[in-house]
């Protein structure tokens, strides 16, 4: 952009004769666009062209001046100036107005006589070339930055496999630094694994473009981190149409022993869950625990090892299942205490004991370690068993021959083997007390019905006589009897006829477990049909209607669905309403078992009773209704006996649902 005013595209002043510029001169220096000063021999400005002015923003009074007073942003210009004219060599350097930048060359002129009358200043702007510059340099060193932060190593290789650049992490990995790197052959770093393997081959083929490199998985001994193995991986690059190599190493060491320690600890479960297999099949304590024990052995590379139980009521540990022991060793620690060797001290601590060198380790005095150290133990963990409600129930130990550390995999395993261990021995120890308590019930109910047996039988002859004497009575002195020794009487009659009832039901309940093992097809709509026969008389009396559906052969016997049948339907004419009864049986298939009830539309039962009322004895409306009490506990034991229930759904006024269930078996089916 000019000045306004084509007047000031070039300043002068009143100089001598032999300085002035021809206008011829002055048009070809205002025809260029870039910035001149013109400088005499006494480092005087003299002329300045019309870029100068526009682009540099002089003034008038530049004329005259030292180009050090017109431009300030270069120190010691003058100098620079007078310099150049004593030297005749030109120079340049770089130069600052605000936010632009400028590279001032100052070069000698000459005059006609081919003498130095001073020198010419020619300024360049540079700005946008040194914006790029810095751009340039940012990126390198932010690119640089991000690959230094790459944790693979990362090398950069020319068309001769020479290194040209790398990361951090390349540095480290081979040891070298980067002038020692810098131009060498890769093949020649480390090992001959680039020569002796397909790599060097690859390399050589991706650089030509032949093809894309195959990844390499290599192991080598790198000299900083050691043995290590590594994913190889290349990629061709191209700059300024001369290929190049970036040359990837992915470190996959943690990852492949993570996958091989997966892989073991897979095998090791896969062994563990066929040992619980194998332990479900067997009921000896010894045999599960020699299982543990040998799992122990076989996971940890053990070479020998013992299972202990603790002794609750001395308090000691007590070997049962040993492998590799002579006689001396099992006699020393037959029975162990608290507080002694690994073994007593993880039973004193409540949790495992590891010794890595029997030889140095104090937690053994000198006799202990001797019998160690003769059988052979020079390394031992002792797990103790404990439940998972924390009680202590023993402790095994696996040795070795020689001293070991353990790590986290072993421990893990030696852990699930204890808790499967505890969890064994607790099983056992709740079976077996099962089975005692089972013993004792048995023998119990069996004491229990052969009394109620024995007194529902025998008392039935003292109640005859009872009744006999009491209608001799009657029949001996009719007529002779007063009103109070009649009613008397009377209530004898009634009293021992009720406990006859009672005796009767009481018989029939205690007979319903004791029927024979054998069971038989039986089809319910006959059972049904004899139970409405033997109801008859009530029925009739009550205008009941009974109903039903269509309902299965069952397993089972007849006199058990007898029961149950006759007592629902009996108490649903019992407990009628002023309304006649009317009484449907239903039945329904699920999966495994038939769904089948009883429902009437009589007084119905309180919620409050709906448990209860299936107990022995239990009437809900004392002397008002006959009965004894009896009839809903034998329908429950009845149903019980095949691993059915019975429940009730009623609401009082609005009748009652009787269901229960039983067992649905192939060959199982709707009667015909």
């Amino acid at each position: 952009m000019e000045r306004e005013g084509s007047s000031l595209a070039v300043m002068r002043k009143d100089i001598s004769s032999s300085d002035v510029v021809t206008p011829e001169h002055m048009d070809v220096l205002d025809a260029i666009d870039l910035p001149i000063i013109i400088v005499s021999r006494d480092c005087l400005v003299t002329r300045v062209n019309r870029a100068a002015i526009t682009v540099l923003d002089l003034a008038i009074s530049a004329i005259g001046c030292t180009p050090g007073s017109i431009l300030t942003g270069v120190e010691n210009l003058d100098t620079l100036c007078a310099q150049v004219i004593a030297d005749e060599v030109p120079c340049r350097l770089d130069m600052r107005q605000g936010d632009r930048h400028f590279l001032l060359r100052i070069s000698p002129c000459t005059g006609s006589d081919h003498q130095i009358v001073g020198v010419a200043l020619t300024v360049t702007n540079i700005t946008a070339f040194r914006a790029s510059i810095d751009q340039a340099i940012y990126e390198r060193e932010y690119t640089k930055a991000i690959l230094n932060t790459v944790i693979d190593p990362l090398v950069v290789l020319d068309t001769k496999l020479c290194v040209q650049t790398a990361n951090r992490a390349f540095y480290t990995m081979f040891g070298f630094s980067r002038d020692e790197t810098r131009g060498v052959p890769i093949n020649t770093l480390g090992s001959e694994v680039w020569k002796t393997s397909e790599v060097w081959e690859s390399l050589k083929r991706t650089l030509s473009g032949e093809i894309e490199f195959p990844t390499v998985e290599i192991e080598r001994d790198f000299p900083t981190i050691g043995f290590r193995t590594v994913l190889l991986d290349a990629r061709r690059l191209a700059r300024d149409g001369e290929a190049m190599i970036l040359l990837a190493f992915h470190d996959i060491t943690d990852r492949k022993n993570d996958h091989e320690r997966l892989a073991a600890d897979v095998a090791a479960l896969r062994h563990l869950h066929e040992i619980s297999t194998k332990l479900s099949a067997h009921s000896d304590i010894v045999i599960l625990l020699g299982e543990v024990l040998d799992a122990a052995i076989a996971v940890t590379g053990s070479d020998m090892g013992n299972v202990q139980l603790l002794d609750h009521a001395t308090g000691a540990l007590k070997i049962i299942v040993q492998r590799g022991f002579a006689k001396p060793f099992l006699d020393f620690f037959d029975t162990v205490h608290g507080g002694i060797a690994a073994c007593g001290t993880a039973l004193k601590n409540g949790k495992r004991v590891i010794v890595e060198n029997v030889e140095s380790d104090p937690l053994y005095d000198d006799e202990s370690r001797k019998v160690m150290l003769a059988a052979g133990s020079r390394s031992v963990q002792s797990t103790p068993f404990i439940t998972r409600s924390g009680q202590m129930l023993g402790m095994f130990s696996t040795h070795y021959r020689a001293p070991r550390s353990f790590d986290e995999r072993n421990l893990r395993l030696l852990d699930l083997l204890a808790q499967q261990a505890a969890d064994l021995i607790e099983r056992q120890s709740a079976e077996q007390e099962l089975r005692r308590i089972n013993d004792e019930l048995r023998r119990s109910n069996g004491d229990l019905n052969q009394f109620a047996y024995a007194a529902s039988h025998d008392l039935q002859e003292p109640l005859r006589m009872i009744t006999s004497y009491s209608q001799m009575l009657v029949e001996g002195y009719s007529g002779q009897l007063d009103g109070e020794a009649g009613l008397c009487v009377k209530f004898i009659t009634a009293g021992t006829q009720r406990m006859r009832e009672l005796l009767a039901d009481l018989l029939v309940y205690t007979q319903v477990n004791d029927a024979a093992c054998e069971t038989e097809f039986v089809d319910l709509n006959l059972v049904l049909e004899k139970a409405i026969e033997n109801l008859k008389s009530s029925i009739d009396e009550s205008e009941a209607v009974v109903t039903h559906d269509e309902l299965p052969t069952v397993r089972g016997h007849e006199a058990h669905f007898l029961q149950i049948f006759q007592n629902l339907i009996s108490n649903a004419v019992k407990y009628r309403t002023a309304r006649p009864p009317r009484i449907n049986i239903g039945a329904h298939r699920s999966e495994d078992a038939w769904l089948l009830s009883v429902a009437d539309n009589g007084m119905g039962i309180d919620r409050a009773y709906h448990q209860s009322i299936f107990g022995v004895f239990r009437r809900l409306h004392g002397r008002e209704m006959p009965g004894t009490g009896i009839g809903l506990a034998i329908c429950q034991r009845a149903v019980e006996r095949y691993g059915g229930r019975i429940w009730v759904e009623s609401q009082v006024d609005h009748g009652s649902i009787f269901y229960f269930t039983l067992p649905a078996s192939q060959g199982d089916g709707r009667a015909r």
